[in-house]
């Protein structure tokens, strides 16, 4: 296991994210105040892979609908969400060097980067309100969309369906400093509270080997081969 992947299981991200197609999200790469209903229409199965659970994430409980081959218009759809998030955090201008000066906070694990206002406003996956990001060697290498419609009472049972199988849905029990959902250290690592944290799905700004969904350890939990370096 690499020291990246330590660091994630030692202070796992901020609870989880999001979906292509869901009632009230925006449709990747629209801008802010743009929402859409529309939910990706399906076809056939083409490929496999496996959900389990590893580490710090919980992938052992996803709703057995998600456990399916993405249909060819998900595909479609998913890695134009990949090449939307990435078009739009260049377009923002955001860096790990002024993450801070945008809104975001560190969850104090030396990765992870939260923006508490995202998590609470009614935007979802969309790629100009990234809830959270990871920051590999002074580079964000991942988004992390979370995922709250519901706010605290989201869980994976509410998740859409992006793209099966490729896109892993999972939440973290951490322990936190605050259980005040308006305090900034509700997203801190390092106190009492311990909490299960809202679903949450990545995309990786970065190619890596195991695809753009990959967990924030490579190769852990989610590996999609067939992605590798996308």
């Amino acid at each position: 296991m690499t020291g990246d992947r330590h660091r994630f299981l030692r202070g796992a991200a901020f609870g989880a994210v999001a979906a292509l197609a869901a009632v009230s999200c925006t449709r990747p790469g629209t801008k802010p105040g743009v929402p859409t209903t529309k939910k990706p229409t399906t076809t056939r199965a083409v490929t496999t892979t496996t959900m389990g659970e590893h580490g710090g994430m919980d992938h052992g409980h996803m709703p057995d609908r998600l456990n399916h081959a993405p249909t060819e218009e998900q595909k479609a759809a998913a890695l134009k969400w990949v090449a939307d998030t990435r078009a739009a955090v260049k377009e923002d201008g955001l860096t790990a060097a002024n993450l801070k000066d945008r809104g975001y906070i560190s969850i104090n694990d030396g990765v992870h980067w939260v923006n508490p206002a995202y998590t609470r406003d009614q935007f979802q996956m969309d790629p100009h309100h990234i809830e959270s990001f990871a920051v590999f060697s002074g580079q964000i290498a991942a988004a992390m969309y979370v995922y709250n419609p519901n706010g605290l009472n989201t869980s994976v049972n509410d998740v859409p369906d992006i793209a099966g199988n490729w896109t892993m849905w999972h939440n973290h029990v951490l322990p936190y400093k605050s259980n005040d959902p308006n305090s900034d250290d509700f997203f801190r690592l390092g106190g009492p509270y311990f909490r299960t944290d809202s679903p949450m799905v990545h995309v990786w700004l970065v190619p890596n080997k195991c695809g753009p969904f990959a967990s924030a350890g490579v190769g852990e939990g989610s590996c999609i081969p067939e992605l590798a370096n996308v």
